[in-house]
């Protein structure tokens, strides 16, 4: 599984009201900041975690030889 994190809110951004309304507006309402650490819940399930911070780590992430279930993390900016 491959989660881009941004922290939250920014799929919202493809919405009309997101091109109007003010930034102030828009955080308070649709930016909700999520602070979830994927790591630890990956491997509550016993699934593999990789943070790919680059396209290079990500490549490499999805070239691995991984035995179950695998989360890749990608940060995303905001």
């Amino acid at each position: 599984m491959i989660v881009g994190n941004d922290g939250g809110g920014t799929i919202f951004d493809g919405l009309e009201v997101a091109g109007t309304a003010a930034s102030a507006d828009l955080d308070r309402a649709f930016y909700t900041p999520q602070s979830v650490a994927l790591a630890p819940l990956a491997a509550a399930y016993g699934w593999t975690h990789t943070l790919a911070s680059t396209r290079a780590g990500l490549e490499q992430a999805l070239a691995a030889d991984v035995a179950g279930p695998q989360l890749i993390e990608v940060p995303l900016a905001r």
